[in-house]
């Protein structure tokens, strides 16, 4: 059971993360568009709709509040880039920054999402299938 909430966890993490990256409308607009349709799609009530808000205002918070670490980033790489050579501890220091976020990450969107996932009927949890199936055929090129 918990591998099956990971993985959900996990693949609407990446459809909020895919949509977002790959629009001009800005990751907002976007998320609100994925929310859209699966409240849609899956027929939500208020309930769930609010669990489904909260992902959402997470994820979006998480993307602005990270948004000039992400430059500072990419700079040490470019630095990188023209040295003469790459400096191992930076390599493995941007590494280990990563791995960090990402745990930080899983801990607190599984919560929200496990709590989204427990609140979905059977037939809910199938239509939520197949719009994974259906975004993983779309960004299968990207995995």
């Amino acid at each position: 059971m918990k591998s099956k909430i990971t993985l959900v966890t996990l693949l609407l993490s990446t459809g909020l993360a895919f949509t977002a990256c790959h629009s001009h409308k800005g990751p907002g607009k976007k998320a609100e568009k994925v929310v859209s349709v699966i409240k849609d799609k899956l027929e939500l009530n208020e309930s769930q709709t609010a669990k489904l808000e909260k992902i959402k205002t997470e994820f979006i918070n998480q993307r602005k509040s990270r948004k000039g670490e992400k430059q500072e980033k990419i700079n040490i790489v470019k630095q990188q880039v023209l040295a003469t050579s790459l400096d191992d501890n930076i390599a493995k220091n941007l590494l280990k920054e990563r791995h960090q976020q990402q745990e930080a990450d899983f801990d607190k969107f599984y919560g929200l999402i496990k709590d989204f996932h427990s609140s979905l009927s059977p037939d809910q949890k199938k239509e939520l299938l197949g719009l994974i199936e259906k975004m993983e055929k779309r960004f299968s090129r990207h995995l």
